[in-house]
Order: structure tokens, then sequence, then C-alpha cells
């Protein structure tokens, strides 16, 4: 008996071993499991985040690149829609060549008019009485309008309007060995009209000028040269500033006829070498009408002694001025005030 009851336990105890050692097993393998399994899932979470990762980066790069794309197609759209060619000049007449109505050219190249024959009209467009023809500089005056070559020649519409807006005047002819004083300005005739302009030369009005000259800077640019001389024709002042040697000159030359001269709301200011404005109506027959109003004239230059008659900032005229409207004129002589009535002086206290 003993020895069965002996051998059972030697049994029992083999067995327990046994299923010690495979629950053992098993809870190491679980374990294990339970080790590995947040490795695993680690794994996975890398790979969500790694995923996600890529997919950010992706999204990131890919808005970079749609707004690079963007601001590429922007800029490109603005280079063809508002960038002018400032490369190069342009030759004017060669522009307007045959054209005739209403044509507005807003440029954004610096432009040029050749004068190359002594009293030949230099004739933009096709002719018509209805041409309108505009050059806008655009809003800063920033373009240039210059007349090249050897001067003398009269630029003007052929027929119609020619208009001038925004843009800077200047004056580059070299003249003739004959009547050499005009290489220093530029002529203009017929209908023409200066608008916001600034004025960087001499200008001469001939051919039947009808002259208009509206809220423009008038610069003279040299002690022996007026700003505008008018010499044929007729124009109006309005809202401009003179400045330099010599501001307005009225002088007919070779039978041409000034009709009127109208200055209205304008500023002289110290003129160095002559007063506001120099007359001297050559024809004896002349009916020249010249008018200022509401103008500001201040510090000019002395009237030459060998004038007819003159105030010292105010004019020199050769001819009797009582025919003249100066009315509603103030002129600043060392800082001292008078006003001007058909001529007379008149001390405004």
């Amino acid at each position: 008996m003993r020895k069965w009851l002996c051998a059972l336990l030697a049994l029992g105890m083999t067995l327990g071993v046994a299923v010690v050692s495979a629950c053992g097993s098993d809870g190491a393998g679980v374990g294990m499991s339970a080790v590995s399994s947040p490795m695993e899932s680690g794994s996975e979470n890398s790979d969500v985040e790694s995923d996600e990762s890529s997919n950010v980066d992706s999204d990131v790069s890919s808005e970079d690149t749609s707004d690079t794309s963007s601001d590429a197609d922007d800029s490109s759209s603005e280079e063809e829609i508002f960038v002018p060619d400032y490369s190069s000049e342009e030759e004017l007449t060669e522009y307007f060549a045959e054209k005739t109505g209403e044509v507005t050219y807003n440029t954004g190249k610096d432009l040029t008019i050749e004068s190359v024959a002594m009293d030949t009209p230099i004739y933009l467009g096709g002719y018509s009485e209805d041409n309108v023809f505009t050059v806008d500089g655009g809003p800063y005056s920033e373009r240039k309008l210059t007349v090249v070559g050897a001067g003398g020649g009269v630029v003007q519409a052929y027929g119609g309007v020619l208009v001038f807006r925004n843009l800077t005047i200047e004056n580059n002819t070299h003249g003739f060995e004959m009547n050499e004083y005009r290489k220093y300005y530029a002529e203009f005739g017929g209908k023409v009209r200066f608008e916001n302009c600034k004025i960087d030369c001499s200008i001469q009005l001939r051919n039947d000028a009808e002259a208009e000259f509206i809220n423009c800077e008038i610069k003279s640019v040299a002690t022996d040269q007026y700003s505008v001389w008018v010499a044929d024709g007729s124009a109006r002042f309005d809202g401009c500033t003179f400045t330099g040697y010599r501001a307005l000159k009225v002088h007919e030359i070779n039978g041409m006829d000034v009709i009127n001269v109208t200055v209205e709301n304008c500023v002289f200011e110290s003129i160095s070498v002559k007063p506001a404005i120099a007359i001297d109506i050559a024809e004896e027959t002349s009916t020249t009408a010249i008018t200022f109003t509401g103008c500001d004239i201040y510090n000019c230059g002395p009237w030459a002694q060998d004038s007819l008659e003159g105030v010292d900032g105010f004019y020199e005229s050769d001819q009797d001025t009582t025919s003249f409207d100066f009315s509603a004129t103030a002129c600043y002589l060392d800082n001292a005030l008078f006003d001007f009535c058909d001529g007379e002086m008149i001390f405004a206290v």
C-alpha cells in the first residue's frame, strides 16, 4: 500500500511539474506576446505617423507648389498686362502713320519726333479734320517726347487736334547754318494741346497755332531762351507754373499774326532774366489781344529800358499796352504786392 501511495505521489509530482512547465511556457508566451504587442503596436503607430507625416508633407509641398505656381502665373500675368516696354524708343510719326479718327496711344516708351527740313511740317497721321490724336505717357510724366534732328520743322496733326498728356517734352535738335536760333526751339503748330506735361525745353508756336497748355510745369532751360514763344496764331495757358530764366514771349515774325494770348490762373516764380512776358508785336497792323487773369507773379526780372514801356517783374513791351487786359493779376516784386488794371500799376496796401 505504501508503495502505491509513493508511486501515485511521484506521478502527481511529475504531472504538476509538466502542468507548471506548460503554464509557464504559455505564460511566457503570453508575456512575450504582451511585450511584443506594444512593439508591434508601436510599429503600427510609426507606420501611421509616417503615413500622416507623409500626407502632411505632401499636402504642404502640394500647397507650396500650388502657391508658387500661382505666384508665377500672377507675375507672368502682371508683366504681360501692366508692365510696359521701357527698353526702347519709338518714332511717333511711324506709330500714327496713316491713322485717322480718334486714336489714343498709351505709351510705355520714350518717344522721338524727327525734324529733318526747315519750314517743313511734320504731320502726324492721315488727313482728317476729325482727327484727335492723344499721346499719354502715364500718371507721373516719366515718359519723354524728344524732338530730334536738324530742327525747324513744325509738329502738328494732319488736320484735327494733337494732344500730349502726362509727358516730359524735350528738344535735342542741332540747327542749321541759317536761322541758328531755331535749333533751340521745338516747334508746334495747328491745333495742339499739352495737358499735365513738364516742358523742359523752349517751344515756339507757328503755322496758325491754336495751342493750349493746361496744368503744365514750364521751365526755361537757358538764359537766352524763352519757355514759350508765341509767333503765330493763338495760345491759352491755364493753371501753369513758369520757372527758369525767361517765360513768355509774344513776337510776330515773317508776316505771322498773333491773334490772342490768354494767361489764366498761372504762377510765374523767380524768372531771373526777363519779366513774366515780353511783347514785341512787329506788324504795325496787328490786332493782338493779350489777357492776364488771376495770375501771381513772384520776383521776376526787370523790363528792358530800350522797350517802349514796362513794369519790373511783370512785362515789357515795344507797343502801347492800353488795349491789353492785365486785370486781376498780382505781381510780387521784392515781396511788395502790386496789382495791374489796364496797364496801370496800383499799389495794394
